[in-house]
């Protein structure tokens, strides 16, 4: 059996989704990521609302396709089968951080 990376997103919102925060385990390592990142566009007031980030408390923050993350993540990802809640709006996030997710389920 493949192993399993749980995987969970923070976004800029739903009109131009991109990344705020990624968190994922991975089983059977136990090896984790929860990181935050600079998002190349503005956060909506509504995801904001949610999740708490704002452009203002990341500008010290590396965009994710800068960070060593970005790489494991993909090396995780294809290695894996992604397990995530609502995996569709997760993997179109990823998707539009130019990484593909070629296995999934969703919870």
């Amino acid at each position: 059996m493949k192993p399993l990376l749980f995987l969970d997103t923070e976004t800029t919102g739903f009109k131009q989704p991109r990344l705020v925060q990624l968190a994922w385990e991975h089983h059977p390592t136990g090896e984790k990521c929860n990181e935050v990142f600079l998002p190349p566009c503005d956060i909506e007031e509504g995801a904001s609302a949610v999740h708490g980030w704002t452009m203002e408390k990341l500008l010290d923050k590396l965009a994710f396709d800068e960070s060593e993350s970005y790489d494991l993540t993909q090396k995780m990802i294809n290695e894996s089968i992604v397990v995530a809640h609502n995996a569709q709006y997760d993997i179109g996030v990823l998707r539009n951080e130019g990484l593909t997710v070629p296995r999934w389920i969703c919870t």
